[in-house]
């Protein structure tokens, strides 16, 4: 008895002395020993890694500073296959590539921004200095289940988006969770180094309160303006003090190892592990998101990394306006200052009233109050509040019922919306085409978008003049010709289109009225345009597009490995093929990953149609996402002719 009394004991005295950077449970919020995600209090496992939770008496300090982690596992849905991989970095370079179809993207950096304020408001809610504020909040908390039940606030963006001719993704899910970054060596918490000079800082440094062990990481360039708390990323992916890890690749681009950068030994890489410990010289070398891209070695479920914040979220200052907006909501038209008088007791009433238990005599406290600020108002005032608020309706309606009126004129005699159509060039599957494909003559199908609704036109009376519309509504010069073929769907929006030639729409010509039609799916209408756009259609990076032997560029469905494309580099609105002075097989894998395929099997010289080059004399490590990343000459500077014209063979 006396021996289990004193094991007791002891086992007390080891759970009531916390391990360094811990406080006992209570005195701070409760996170995984194992992720450091944040502990919710009624699951017995950590939702982000599997781990037992346990009944751990040790929790993260509340903290005395503005800063705030949260740890974020995003994925991306292709666009191209439909395939779900993760990414276990902030891609900010405008572009994923997929590792399942091996096709490189463009991607909208503003849903990266989205995804960081989303992040900030779960870290500055939930965090170990948000419990006074989530008491604040009560019901109007957006994430009451944090803390309780789960851990995470998932932000889910879908959608596209256009922007100089160039069509981005914006595919992004993001699980967010508050927390805090632990030691892998001693699993005590890890804090930054040197506060007062994060922000602007070129890599964000990190020490074990523990064993001492320091990281540094990089902070991307692009990250500085998407989100205003953004200090900087905990991510493996972006360590700096260690060596990368070297891909070793045969002639053909095909990748057969990793090896160590300090004594060239091969490595054993874990799916979706960026770090591999080298067997013989103990180094530890990163690895690269796109090394394992390469090795096709991405693993199926998200890598946890962090995010570091400072101050408040913006989201914040949102959710203390919704408790104005509430008391609104009872007719009152409160003033916007915070102290004093009827409003902070109206709002302190109305925090109490929908926390939970709040009481039926708090509720008729409410009511009393509301009734009390009714009363201080003169008649006066109460007569020029109705009046403003019957006023405002009054003048909308005398303003807006002109238009109205004349858009139900317009609609009656068959005649343009009042909000014009805008064309986009489809192919007949339903997909968007870039407009670097559109211009150079492929057959694309016209797809008309009308109050957020795209639909084809159909083939009745279609001719040149209509064709040449078309084309101009696109961006283009003119209509090389048309043609019939077989699309996605028997809805239309225009059928039985008459144009003199000269119009800038579709929808300036006649027509049988929209949606009016007597069409099937295989009456089709396409046209195949010419001449660059009014305005350059892609700015920025380059993009590639495969042609064939006459140069003339190939529909995405005969872009196909195993055969000689040409490459064509849009620039400026342009589309020009390179040359093959200097080019090797470095720069045959960049050519072929910025075509959306895996590497380079071979490369070869072939006659073109055109003595007008973009790129000569390039010098790629191979590594590059696009040749333009390489080293060149400037644009259009070259001294080649059409038979030396670079084409590779992808696979």
């Amino acid at each position: 008895m006396a021996a289990a009394l004193a094991g007791n004991a002891q086992a007390a005295q080891r759970v009531m002395r916390a391990r360094p950077g811990f406080v006992a449970v209570g005195r701070g919020m409760s996170v995984c020993h194992a992720c450091g995600a944040l502990a919710p209090s009624k699951r017995g496992s950590c939702e982000v890694c599997a781990q037992p939770i346990g009944s751990s008496l040790e929790a993260v300090p509340a903290r005395s500073d503005d800063l705030a982690f949260a740890q974020i596992r995003t994925q991306i849905t292709c666009r191209q296959c439909g395939g779900v991989f993760p990414i276990d970095e902030p891609e900010l370079e405008e572009s994923v590539t997929c590792p399942r179809c091996n096709t490189i993207q463009a991607f909208d950096n503003e849903a990266w921004s989205e995804a960081f304020a989303h992040a900030h408001l779960v870290a500055d809610v939930h965090g170990p200095r948000g419990e006074e504020f989530r008491r604040r909040l009560g019901a109007r908390d957006p994430f009451p289940a944090i803390g309780s039940t789960t851990a995470i606030g998932d932000l889910q963006l879908s959608g596209m988006s256009i922007e100089g001719g160039v069509m981005k993704t914006r595919n992004l899910r993001a699980s967010v969770a508050p927390g805090q970054p632990l030691c892998t060596k001693c699993g005590s918490p890890r804090e930054p180094l040197e506060l007062a000079g994060l922000r602007g800082a070129p890599e964000l440094q990190m020490r074990c309160v523990g064993c001492g062990d320091t990281a540094r990481y990089t902070i991307p360039s692009a990250a500085r303006g998407l989100c205003p708390g953004l200090v900087g990323f905990v991510s493996e992916a972006l360590r700096v003090d260690r060596p990368e890890a070297r891909l070793d690749q045969t002639s053909a681009g095909m990748v057969v190892a990793l090896k160590c950068p300090s004594c060239g030994g091969g490595l054993n890489v874990t799916p979706g592990s960026h770090v591999a410990v080298c067997g013989f010289c103990k180094t530890e070398a990163r690895i690269a998101s796109r090394t394992l891209l390469a090795l096709k070695s991405i693993d199926a479920a998200p890598i946890a990394w962090w995010a570091l914040f400072r101050g408040d979220a913006p989201g914040r200052n949102r959710l203390f306006d919704d408790e104005r907006d509430s008391a609104r909501e009872l007719g009152l038209n409160l003033p916007a200052g915070r102290g004093g008088g009827h409003e902070a007791q109206l709002l302190a009433l109305m925090t109490m009233a929908e926390a939970p238990g709040g009481s039926k005599a708090v509720s008729r406290a409410v009511s009393e109050k509301v009734k009390d600020i009714e009363d201080d108002q003169s008649p006066w005032e109460v007569r020029k509040e109705w009046a403003i608020q019957l006023a405002l309706p009054m003048l909308m309606l005398v303003l807006v019922s002109p238009l109205f009126f004349r858009q139900f004129l317009n609609w009656s005699v068959g005649a343009p919306s009042v909000a014009p159509s805008i064309a986009h060039a489809y192919d007949t599957l339903g997909n968007p085409v870039s407009q670097e494909i559109a211009g150079a003559g492929v057959p694309v199908v016209i797809a008309l978008e009308r109050n957020g609704e795209i639909r084809p036109v159909c083939d009745d009376g279609f001719g040149i003049e209509e064709a040449n519309v078309a084309c101009r509504q696109m961006g283009f010069q003119g209509a090389r010709s048309y043609s019939t073929v077989n699309g996605w769907m028997n809805d239309f929006w225009l059928d039985d289109v008459v144009c003199q030639g000269s119009e800038l729409r579709l929808d300036d010509c006649a027509h049988e009225g929209w949606g009016d039609h007597n069409c099937s799916s295989g009456e089709t209408q396409a046209v195949s345009c010419i001449g660059a756009a009014t305005e350059p259609v892609f700015e920025g990076p380059s993009d590639a597009v495969a042609a064939g032997p006459s140069g003339m560029p190939l529909p995405p469905e005969q872009n196909v490995t195993g055969t000689p494309l040409t490459i064509l580099l849009m620039h400026d609105g342009v589309l020009r093929p390179v040359c093959d002075d200097g080019f090797g097989i470095e720069e045959a894998n960049v050519a072929c990953r910025q075509l959306g395929h895996h590497g380079a099997a071979a490369f070869s010289t072939v006659n073109g149609s055109t003595s007008e080059f973009w790129l000569d004399d390039i010098d790629c490590t191979g590594t590059e996402l696009r040749l333009d990343d390489c080293r060149h000459p400037p644009w259009g500077q070259h001294n080649c002719s059409s038979s030396e014209t670079q084409a590779v063979t992808c696979f």
